[in-house]
């Protein structure tokens, strides 16, 4: 068991713990490394850590949802119904108007195509 220290370019030092195990097919010891943390220079230890990239993860604490009476939950709750059924009309005009122009559209193209049919035979 030895403890071996890997400096990066960016000049971290990472702490590993290396056991030498036996190799039967090669019939030598390989080294298996295990992840300790990273050496701090001023105090001269190793600061352990999980060895996970990023952020932790934020645990949900009961504190986070403020508690409510039935009553305000309802009143919520129907709030929150007629935006549903606004939007969900807003989104049907919006479909309707979409079907309308985009029909007007497919005219105009045929419009235009009639035009340069035209035109073609001109020239």
């Amino acid at each position: 068991m030895a403890i071996i220290k890997h400096t990066t370019a960016a000049g971290i030092t990472y702490c590993y713990d290396s056991t030498p195990k036996w190799d039967p097919v090669k019939k030598q010891a390989r080294p298996q490394k295990k992840y300790l943390g990273r050496w701090d220079e001023e105090t001269q230890t190793i600061i352990p850590t999980t060895g996970k990239r990023g952020r932790k993860k934020k645990e949900p604490s009961d504190h986070d949802i403020p508690m409510q009476d039935n009553q305000d939950l309802e009143v919520l709750l129907q709030e929150c119904q007629k935006e549903l059924l606004q939007t969900q009309n807003e989104l049907r005009d919006a479909r309707d108007r979409i079907a309308i122009l985009t029909q007007k559209n497919n005219e105009y193209a045929a419009f235009i195509e009639s035009i340069r049919k035209e035109l073609k035979k001109m020239t």
